[in-house]
């Protein structure tokens, strides 16, 4: 019993996926704040400059690039729910080898609370049953960490979606303008830098999450 619920190798893999899905948050928030940045510096760049063109290039060089990040948190909220839902069948399996009698439901109810103060904790208080006890509630909390990080993943989506004018990724039409276009393709570049190795972390992160799973 304290084997089966205790498993080494399988608390250092929950150990690896709480910090993947900890660094990716923190990437995903710093990487929101450049396309935000980006957008400030866009509409200041509007307001000064009578060049359709290039206007017409940043807003949709900007919306290119806040597309593929959400995209790319929508791929990474799936993984999180994924993770979510192999905790709690772990969590179910094994406390069904505790107690067969045990009701699915009620496990999954347990853990899914804010708070641990329910009827099947006091069971296990009752019964004196720390190493079960303490199996639960470290589940208890890395769902309640998932659901967090689920929760600002949403308030990105809801945030990011002001920014999102079009979801054409193509420039059509574009002037005549070879000068302007290259001298901007060069400021490009210089913004690109900021976020690219942000975003390259994130492909990283997501990868390593599927891999664990």
């Amino acid at each position: 019993m304290l084997i089966q619920l205790d498993d080494t190798e399988e608390g250092s893999d929950q150990s690896s996926i709480k910090q993947l899905i900890s660094k990716l948050c923190k990437e995903s928030m710093k990487f929101e704040k450049e396309i935000k940045e980006m957008k400030k510096i866009n509409d200041l760049s509007m307001n000064s400059s009578s060049n359709e063109t290039i206007n017409r290039i940043k807003k949709n060089h900007l919306n290119s690039l806040t597309i593929q990040f959400v995209s790319l948190m929508r791929q990474y909220q799936t993984i999180q729910l994924d993770i979510k839902s192999s905790l709690k069948m772990k969590v179910i399996r094994k406390m069904k080898i505790y107690n067969p009698s045990l009701n699915d439901n009620v496990i999954e109810e347990s853990i899914e609370k804010k708070n641990t103060d329910n009827t099947l904790v006091q069971q296990l208080q009752q019964k004196e049953d720390q190493i079960a006890l303490n199996f639960l509630e470290e589940r208890h909390r890395e769902l309640l960490s998932i659901n967090d990080a689920i929760e600002e993943i949403n308030g990105m989506f809801v945030s990011l979606a002001v920014l999102i004018e079009t979801q054409g990724e193509l420039i059509n039409s574009i002037e005549e303008n070879c000068n302007s276009t290259k001298e901007y393709t060069k400021q490009i570049n210089e913004e690109l830098q900021r976020t690219y190795h942000l975003k390259k972390k994130l492909i990283i992160v997501c990868y390593f999450l599927k891999k664990i799973i």
